[in-house]
């Protein structure tokens, strides 16, 4: 029978034990709390703003439109719409100088007479008095659509856009709206060729 260990033995194994113990849940041995694991401050919706458009197909003429066609017209006008809508007021850097692409899914000749419409056209007049993206309160497009042999022709696509731009002086409720005019053009897909739009306090 094996010699039973002294109590002063017993107790010095204890105590180490102990010490052992204490060691490992020490606060110094605790990893740092990684400062990006933090949760990140809740954000105020009306700081974000409208972050998509709403779309739908108004009419169609000329002949019928299958729903399926409907759908893809209608996902494809918004998407230009919508590029317009940030490249010529809601994207970029604020301040702000180059509108060169404001206008890319235009026609070569809407072009020229957007550049120049540009202070109703793009913040481009006011790009640099602008100090941060302008937040979009509402962004919405209804299309008309001209049909032919079961395809669409041509679109009318009626729009607004109301914005809150804040400058040096303080922020400014603006609106543009009115009406973009589409063709459709192989390699080039559906383009403005024309529009009647304006711009003013929205109310």
């Amino acid at each position: 029978m094996p010699p039973r260990p002294s109590r002063a033995a017993t107790a010095a194994v204890a105590a180490l034990l102990a010490l052992t113990l204490a060691a490992g849940c020490s606060s110094d041995d605790e990893p740092d709390a990684d400062p990006s694991s933090a949760p990140a401050p809740p954000v105020d919706p009306a700081d974000v703003g409208v972050t998509s458009t709403t779309s739908s197909i108004r009419t169609v003429t000329g002949g019928r439109l299958g729903r399926k066609e409907q759908a893809t017209l209608q996902r494809k006008i918004t998407a230009v719409v919508d590029e317009w809508f940030d490249h010529a007021f809601l994207g970029g850097e604020y301040p702000r100088t180059d509108f060169g692409d404001a206008y890319s899914v235009f026609t070569e000749g809407a072009q020229k007479r957007a550049r120049d419409d540009t202070t109703l056209m793009s913040n481009e007049g006011v790009g640099t008095t602008t100090v941060q993206p302008p937040r979009a309160d509402a962004r919405t497009v209804e299309i008309d659509v001209l049909s032919d042999g079961g395809k669409a022709a041509a679109v009318t696509a009626v729009f607004e856009l109301d914005m809150t731009r804040t400058g040096e002086a303080g922020a400014r409720s603006e609106r543009v709206f009115g009406s973009l005019y589409l063709t459709y053009g192989k390699g080039d897909g559906w383009r403005v060729f024309a529009y009647d739009v304006q711009r003013g306090d929205a109310s």
